[in-house]
């Protein structure tokens, strides 16, 4: 039951950035690792797209390694996230950039994410503040769509 197949990987220039450890050439390092992860066989490879905010606060957009650079590298399952909105996924997916698009933040927010979506609904705007810590708030309080 165990084997290649059942193992994902996460792979983010936006993790490195924020420890202490500097990629000098994240385009060969992460296209590397890409390509390595491919022969092996993986699951499925999880990126997170560089957004706006990663540029506004430093990551040289040289740097920046999109999902579409990994897919010519990598040919399994490949996932990611980072900033999208429903359009923006609609075209990476369109585009075959990657086989499925991930939604953190949007998520916290909207429980009910996918409906709204296939609604065109807006979207719950998200406090940071509630994220991952103490109390229900953030979690139970968003309002849902009507049924």
């Amino acid at each position: 039951m165990c084997g290649a197949r059942t193992a994902s990987v996460t792979a983010s220039r936006r993790r490195a950035r924020s420890t202490t450890c500097a990629i000098p050439n994240p385009h060969a390092t992460f296209g590397y690792i890409a390509q390595e992860l491919s022969k092996l066989g993986i699951g499925y490879l999880h990126t997170i797209e560089p957004t706006e905010a990663d540029y506004q606060h430093g990551l040289p957009q040289k740097d920046g390694v999109h999902a579409c650079y990994l897919r010519e590298r990598f040919d399994g399952v490949l996932i990611t996230n980072g900033g999208f909105t429903a359009e923006r996924a609609q075209e990476y997916l369109e585009a075959g950039h990657v086989d499925a698009i991930a939604f953190g933040v949007p998520f916290l927010a909207n429980p009910d994410l996918p409906e709204r979506i296939r609604r065109g609904a807006p979207l719950n705007v998200p406090d940071p503040s509630s994220f991952y810590g103490g109390t229900e708030k953030g979690y139970t309080d968003f309002p849902a769509l009507p049924a």
